[in-house]
């Protein structure tokens, strides 16, 4: 079967410039996104962009694979470009709220940001000066060529990553790779039965990543989230475990000065906040900083007090609660 793709063409410079038709093959396998289909449609990705940056300094543009997320043909007038191709587009309302991208028209310095969080809709923590916060991520991935050159007689030649495949065409192979990464925590909790609500801000990873070089931005963020997950071990019903999982650009760049910290607070279930005497504030630099995966895990304990629950305490209250200067 044969597919197309489409271009987005407001920046061709002359749309009578002749066009190339090429195959573009993606390759998922380490982008941790998994394009399968449901009823018809897409599941985790939705369709892919390649961002043509002309070197004579014209307006970029876009062609996209969107019957299929993993091979079809574009049309690319003939010139010299750089490009980079990304699930979804930069221009997308898949990403609203969520993602941002910054200096979309310089291939190198094209980027996406995590969106900025409001700190306030958690109360029971107290920002430090100047200290940023943001959503979590979701999935992206980017695949990039610096130099790439469109030419008359391609039908003829092979060049780079450009492979013969008919007799009249040739494919471009993107292979992309995770941009997003996903923390776990695992918390081991003595009395855990005490806690109506558990959650946490991660301090330390990036809020911001090149989409040309997957390198990230000296940019640390703080990310809140919740545990779920509770599961007793056996034979007690006060202790166990609760688990989080959270997506972000994950570390700083290597040769970074970085410092990663976690800091955690409980709901007890009477309504009471619990105010440990040491803060359950973690330094977790020496335990990110050798993960090299596309995940990161995190373990560590506490011990709660004993206690019975209220019936008329709900999560919601903690909402209603004062500001908790941990």
């Amino acid at each position: 079967m044969t597919i197309i793709g489409s271009c987005k063409r407001q920046g061709f410079k002359d749309s009578c410039n002749p066009t190339i038709k090429i195959f573009v093959e993606v390759n998922w396998a380490e982008s941790g996104i998994n394009p399968t289909k449901e009823n018809k449609a897409y599941t985790e990705v939705h369709r892919v962009s390649m961002r043509f940056f002309p070197k004579d300094g014209s307006e970029p543009f876009e062609c996209y694979l969107e019957e299929s997320v993993h091979n079809g043909f574009i049309e690319v007038p003939i010139g010299e470009y750089s490009i980079m191709a990304m699930n979804e587009s930069v221009h997308d309302v898949y990403w609203h709220d969520i993602m941002d991208f910054t200096d979309i028209n310089d291939y190198n310095k094209i980027a996406a940001m995590v969106a900025p969080k409001d700190p306030s809709s958690y109360k029971f923590y107290t920002p430090a000066d100047g200290e940023l916060f943001m959503t979590e991520a979701h999935k992206l991935a980017s695949w990039s060529i610096d130099d790439f050159n469109v030419t008359a007689d391609m039908i003829q030649t092979t060049n780079g990553n450009i492979t013969k495949i008919e007799e009249n065409y040739f494919t471009i192979n993107v292979d992309m790779r995770r941009l997003t990464y996903d923390t776990k925590v695992v918390l081991t909790a003595k009395n855990l039965k005490s806690a109506l609500a558990i959650q946490g801000a991660m301090r330390g990873f990036s809020q911001k990543v090149y989409l040309s070089s997957a390198k990230t931005e000296v940019l640390p963020a703080t990310q809140f989230f919740k545990f779920g997950g509770y599961t007793y071990d056996e034979g007690s019903i006060w202790n166990g475990t609760a688990e989080a999982m959270f997506q972000t650009f994950a570390k700083l760049p290597e040769g970074t000065q970085a410092e990663y910290t976690m800091l955690l607070d409980v709901l007890l279930v009477d309504g009471s906040a619990y105010l440990p005497d040491i803060p359950f504030d973690y330094v977790l630099t020496d335990v990110v900083n050798p993960q090299n995966g596309a995940l990161i895990n995190i373990a560590v304990s506490i011990e709660l007090p004993e206690k019975t629950g209220d019936e008329n305490v709900s999560v919601g209250d903690w909402d209603d609660e004062e500001h908790i200067d941990l």
